[in-house]
C-alpha cells in the first residue's frame, strides 16, 4: 500500500554470479590515489589474476571506462552486475563465452544510485550489456500472489529457460526504495 502509486522498473533476475567493479580515491601514505577494484560477492580481489572476475574486467575494459568517466565527470563509480561463463551455474542460459550484465551503478562519494535511464545511457555509451528490462513503468500489483505470478516466465536471455525471477526497483533522486 505504501508504494502503490510509485512507478518502478522491472528487470530479469540473471542467475550467474555477482561481480562488482569500482574506482575510488583511497589514502596511500600521505596522498589520495584512484584505486580500481574488482570484487566477488564477498571479497576484494586485489591482485589481477586469471579468474572470471578479472577476465570480465579485461574483456569489457572496465578500468578504462571508470577512469575515463572520472576524468570527464569527477564521479567515482561502482558498477554491480552478474557474470557468467560456460561453467557457472551449469550455464543455464547457454552462453558461448564469458559475459556480464550490469544491474546497478552507484556514485561513491554521494552514495547515489543511477536511475534506469542513466544506467542504460552509461551502458550504451560504453558498450556494456545491461540486464534485460521487462518493464520501464510498472505499478505494484495488489497482492503478493499476483506479484509472485508476475515474476514467473521465460528468460529474455534464453527463451527456452524459465527465468529465476524479476527485480523490481524504484530510484528517485539517487535513492532506492
Amino acid at each position: 500500500q505504501k508504494y502503490k502509486d510509485l512507478n518502478f522498473f522491472v528487470t530479469e533476475k540473471v542467475d550467474y554470479q555477482s561481480v562488482t567493479f569500482f574506482l575510488r580515491k583511497m589514502k596511500s601514505g600521505m596522498f589520495n590515489k584512484l584505486v580500481f577494484g574488482v570484487c566477488s560477492r564477498n571479497l576484494w580481489l586485489k591482485r589481477e589474476d586469471n579468474s572470471l572476475y578479472w577476465e570480465i574486467a579485461r574483456k569489457y575494459n572496465i578500468e578504462k571506462i571508470l577512469r575515463d568517466h572520472y576524468k570527464r565527470t569527477g564521479q567515482e563509480l561502482t558498477i554491480q552486475g552478474e557474470q557468467g561463463n560456460q561453467s557457472v551455474q551449469k550455464n543455464k542460459y547457454g552462453i558461448k563465452e564469458p559475459q556480464m550484465w550490469i544491474f546497478n551503478i552507484v556514485e561513491n562519494r554521494s552514495n547515489t544510485h543511477f536511475g534506469l535511464k542513466e544506467m542504460l545511457n552509461f551502458c550504451e555509451q560504453n558498450s556494456l550489456p545491461f540486464v534485460p528490462v521487462l518493464d520501464k513503468n510498472f505499478k505494484l500489483l495488489p497482492t503478493v500472489s499476483e506479484m509472485v505470478e508476475y515474476s514467473k516466465g521465460y528468460s529474455m536471455m534464453n527463451p527456452s529457460v524459465k527465468r529465476e525471477g524479476v527485480v523490481i526497483r524504484h530510484i528517485s533522486g539517487g535513492q532506492k526504495i
